[in-house]
């Protein structure tokens, strides 16, 4: 126990306690806290990891506890698809609108800021993939004549570019899905002359996540008219029980059918010859100056076209052509997947694993080219026609001409518009050029453009339905439900038809 015997010993004592407790006169007093240290520490509130497919939209709230008036929000990381958005009083949010190529994880983080503190949250997104199904382009219901084959391009995409595959459940027996490796596909027809009817087709595309499926009809008419062909001044059909015809010039006796016919099949008609197959045999007559008539071997020819005086097949092992070579038109290049063929005059053009090669020349004997061995670019071309001196194809983007009648032009051949394709096509599904015009089969029947002597190739006759279409030099001949129909020069008969529709 502290003993204090004398005055001074109790002063020392006491100014010793002042000094330890501060608590002596004015200077010694106890301070108050300030403003700043009476504020507990400060927090937002906290955001847990969040979630969003893609192509969707978020909003997560970003509420401050201690906000005040001048409180503002600052994002520190934000993906390019957020953006942060502040209401006033402390209340704010975050949109989050991730594309469908925004698959992660991404690191949020945020600070709070006042004129007295800063806070700061940090929080993850996780955006979860979303299998968008493919698509498949729509077929409307379609109709064709028994007895040919027809390539009908199916388009498909995926807005993933993931890997499309595509099938059938329901197919008719004279039907195949060929895939061209790319991405595309086509569904090959090849009806008999015992096939007409009405053929529900389900066709599925599927991404290996999603299917969509495309529907549509296929009508296979009865058709009598087995072929048909216009030759430069003739013109021939062959006749299902009834045998081969043919009309027009007949200088060279290539409307003279020769005796011995067993089952015509395919006709096709050059400047001044013809060539038919037969019982599975191809065969042709009369003109042989260039050896037109002098038939290769063949192996299960598939279609027949002819030129000015030459004359291509298209069988099992590829593309054959015999006859004038002067220009190079029967010097068939290597082709890898040949479907389709058609001859000019002095060149060839085939479709070939979903492009078009064209070979041969212009007019020959020193004739300038005009282009019309040049196609442009072609997004699976579907059909092909090769003029005098022009060529067309249809593809994916309608109808495409190059060569003669359009760019180029000489006084020696008057440009008549034959390459000009006009505005406006609706579903274009079959064209053939001639030697100054073309005609193309689309949604309102046949449309012709460009001219000739008699200026009358483009005056197009009724027609029901029309399915099919050649061009001689000035001439043209259709195929509809009503028969066959030809028009324009008739200078030789050979608009002239037989009794056989």
């Amino acid at each position: 126990m502290l003993s204090l015997k004398t005055p001074r010993q109790f002063y020392s004592v006491l100014v010793m306690v002042c000094i330890l407790l501060s608590a002596c006169g004015d200077k010694h007093k106890a301070q108050e806290p300030s403003a700043e240290e009476n504020i507990p520490a400060r927090s937002l509130t906290q955001i847990s990891t969040q979630e969003v497919q893609e192509g969707a939209v978020l909003k997560v709230p970003v509420n401050d506890s201690f906000a005040s008036p001048d409180t503002t929000y600052m994002a520190v990381t934000l993906p390019d698809f957020a953006r942060l958005e502040e209401y006033g009083n402390g209340v704010a949010e975050i949109i989050f609108k991730p594309s469908f190529q925004g698959e992660g994880i991404y690191p949020i983080e945020l600070i709070a800021k006042d004129e007295n503190s800063e806070r700061r949250i940090a929080f993850e997104l996780n955006v979860v993939n979303v299998n968008r199904p493919p698509i498949i382009k729509e077929i409307k219901d379609l109709s064709f004549f028994e007895g040919r084959k027809h390539v009908i391009n199916i388009k498909t995409t995926d807005p993933d570019e993931d890997r499309v595959s595509i099938s059938s459940e329901n197919l008719p027996a004279f039907a195949t899905i060929r895939n061209h490796g790319d991405g595309s596909f086509a569904l090959l027809v090849e009806p008999n002359y015992e096939s007409a009817g009405i053929y529900p087709v389900r066709i599925l595309a599927d991404d290996g996540g999603a299917t969509v499926e495309l529907k549509f009809d296929l009508h296979i008419l009865n058709q009598e008219v087995q072929s048909f062909t216009a030759g430069a001044y003739h013109s021939c059909a062959v006749v299902r029980g009834k045998g081969a015809f043919c009309w027009g010039a007949n200088t060279h006796k290539q409307a003279q059918i020769p005796e011995g016919m067993k089952a015509p099949n395919i006709i096709a008609g050059g400047g001044r010859h013809t060539c038919v197959l037969d019982d599975g045999l191809v065969k042709c007559w009369y003109r042989n100056v260039f050896g037109q008539t002098e038939v290769p071997a063949l192996l299960n020819p598939s279609e027949l076209v002819s030129g000015a005086e030459h004359t291509c097949a298209l069988d099992d092992s590829g593309v054959h052509c015999w006859g004038w070579n002067n220009e190079g038109q029967s010097d068939v290049p290597v082709l890898d997947k040949p479907t389709a063929i058609s001859a000019g005059d002095f060149h060839t053009c085939a479709i070939n694993d979903a492009q078009v090669a064209c070979w041969g020349a212009g007019r020959g004997d020193g004739f300038p080219h005009f282009g019309q061995l040049t196609p442009p670019d072609l997004r699976n071309p579907r059909a092909i026609s090769a003029g005098a001196y022009h060529s067309c194809a249809i593809d994916d983007d309608g109808v495409k001409c190059w060569g003669a009648g359009g760019d180029l032009a000489m006084d020696s051949f008057p440009n008549y518009g034959q390459g000009v394709v006009p505005d406006g096509l609706q579903n274009p599904v079959a064209i053939a050029a001639g030697e100054r015009h073309t005609c193309v089969i689309e949604d309102n029947g046949i449309i012709c453009w460009g001219s000739g002597p008699a200026g009358n190739q483009v005056n197009v006759p009724n027609l029901e339905d029309p399915k099919e279409i050649v061009a001689g030099a000035f001439h043209t001949c259709a195929l509809g439900s009503s028969g066959l129909a030809c028009w324009g020069s008739n200078d030789f008969g050979q608009n002239d038809i037989p009794p056989i529709n």
